[in-house]
Parts: C-alpha cells; structure tokens; sequence
C-alpha cells in the first residue's frame, strides 16, 4: 500500500508519523495533506528496507548510531531553529559508522520526510558522473557532503559511468530520498541525431 492510498483510507503509517515528528506536527495533519495531494512522502519500499532490499537489524544504520533514541531516529526538538546544526551533526555520525569505514554495503534506512505545503522549505541537492568525468566512488563522497550539509533531498543527474552501479552505491549510503532521469540511461553511448 503506498503512502497516497493509506492515508485516503484513513490510516497513519509509521512513515507519516516520523514526518510528524519531524515537522512538529500532527500525525493526522500530515495524513490528511498526503490524501489531498498536497504532500509527498518519497518511501521507497526497498530504500526504506535499506540497501538492496535488506530488512535492517536492530543494531545498523540510525540504530547504530542513535542508541539511545526510540527507533534510531533523531526526533524533531521542541526548538526547531534547532534542527538542520542537529541533524549535520547527527549526519555526520551516521557517514563515519564502521560499515562505511570498511566499505561495506551496510543496512540503512531511508528517514522518512515530506514534501508539500504548510510545512518546511526542503534542500535538494542535484549530482551526477558524466561520461568525461566522475564515477561511483565520487558521486557517493558528494552524496555524503550533501547529507553532511543538510539536503533533504537527492538527484542522481548522472549521464556516464555504469549507471546501474553508481545507483546502487547512492541508494545503499543514502538516508535521504534519492530521484534519477531515467531517460538518461536511454541516451548513454547515442548520438543526438539517433535520439529524434
């Protein structure tokens, strides 16, 4: 069931309840924007699930590295002004974790947020390999900055490289919700007259 079609059925998902908590708001206030189509919380089942589908353990991810916090996640603070120094900082802990030190593959989670209105203004970060330049290992490091500095959000604008892997690797170190152009891996190795 998506988010749209639980919240037109009258239900608050744990993602609904976690944007809630973040914005400062009622549960049924966001439920009720997500069923009139005003807000969007991007969940991806297999994001949420963590990287490449894994049902995350108790101990990975935000667990990891907020154990003291319900859940793993850093609740909103009564004082938002607050928010975005606490959330670089709470970041920055998530991307020195020991399974990305290794290079591993490790379980996250997506952190639930929305996008609409009545609510706050989100940053989104836009980064991409091109066919000249970059590649995987790159393009996570500028995700890790993105997240360090406080995006919201994430486009993989990539046009070169193995697209699927780059993917791949953004989804598994991510914890923000990542969007692609998927036409772009239609135009790889084509010429522009071959495109029209």
């Amino acid at each position: 069931m998506t988010q749209l079609e639980a919240a037109r059925t009258g239900l608050i998902t744990t993602e609904m309840r976690r944007v809630a908590q973040r914005e400062c708001v009622a549960a049924e206030f966001i439920r009720d924007e997500v069923a009139r189509g005003r807000m969007v919380i991007p969940a991806n089942q297999r994001h949420l699930a963590g990287s490449a589908g894994q049902a995350p353990t108790a101990l990975s991810g935000h667990a990891r590295a907020y154990p003291d916090v319900a859940g793993g996640y850093p609740g909103a603070r009564a004082d938002a002004r607050y928010w975005v120094n606490q959330t670089v900082a709470q970041r920055g802990a998530e991307m020195n974790g020991a399974d990305v030190l290794r290079g591993e593959r490790a379980p996250r989670r997506l952190d639930p947020m929305g996008i609409g209105r009545l609510i706050t203004t989100k940053v989104n970060a836009n980064i991409g390999a091109s066919p000249v330049a970059s590649g995987t290992a790159a393009e996570v490091e500028k995700l890790e900055w993105a997240q360090k500095y406080g995006a919201d959000t994430l486009m993989d604008l990539s046009t070169g490289g193995n697209l699927t892997e780059c993917r791949q690797a953004i989804i598994d170190h991510s914890t923000i919700p990542i969007g692609t152009v998927p036409i772009y891996s239609m135009i790889i190795g084509r010429r522009i007259e071959d495109l029209t």
